[in-house]
């Protein structure tokens, strides 16, 4: 079964998904409107309010293997609260492995 999104009116094939593929609007709502610029992704958490900075830890280094840099991220990203991480990258650079943990203070 298929529904078409209301915002880019494209086929969403599944109808077991709630948001399209293409445009992430929700199903059954038009993202016309400007008054709620998240409403299209419906669990969003609006937090432009919220007077916190934002910052980052990095873990590094050429020797240690991707386990133990993303352990390591991953042990410290545990000892935020949930709303204070934002997201966990990484990027590479010949042998030299980076992994940042960006979260609000």
């Amino acid at each position: 079964m298929t529904w078409i999104c209301q915002n880019c009116n494209t086929d969403v094939e599944d109808d077991s998904f709630e948001v399209c593929w293409k445009c992430n609007c929700a199903k059954g709502v038009s993202n016309t409107t400007k008054e709620n610029p998240s409403h299209s992704f419906p669990n969003a958490q609006l937090y432009i309010s919220k007077p916190h900075s934002v910052t980052y830890k990095i873990f590094r280094g050429a020797f240690a293997n991707w386990d133990e840099l993303f352990t390591s991220a991953s042990a410290f990203a545990s000892t935020l609260k949930p709303e204070q991480l934002i997201n966990i990258s990484h990027s590479v650079s010949d042998s030299d492995g980076l992994v940042t943990v960006w979260y609000r203070e």
